[in-house]
């Protein structure tokens, strides 16, 4: 299974968070992030989505999408 790496980059001496990256490894996360001139910090090991928050947007009534 694939493992999110999380990555940063730097600009004009500041951290900016950078692009996700999907892989097997930490190995392999590093060697992609080359790619992106990117550094991997860490993996992300747990996303929380509170059920209340996720379901009460999709039910509001009053909430309508729009296309452009």
């Amino acid at each position: 299974m694939k493992k999110i790496f999380l990555t940063e980059f730097t600009s004009d001496g500041k951290n900016y968070a950078g692009p996700t990256i999907l892989a097997d490894n930490f190995a392999d996360a590093e060697k992609e992030a080359k790619n992106y001139d990117v550094t991997v910090v860490g993996c992300l090991e747990t996303i929380v989505v509170p059920d209340k928050e996720v379901t009460s947007f999709y039910e509001d009534e009053e909430w309508n999408r729009v296309l452009h």
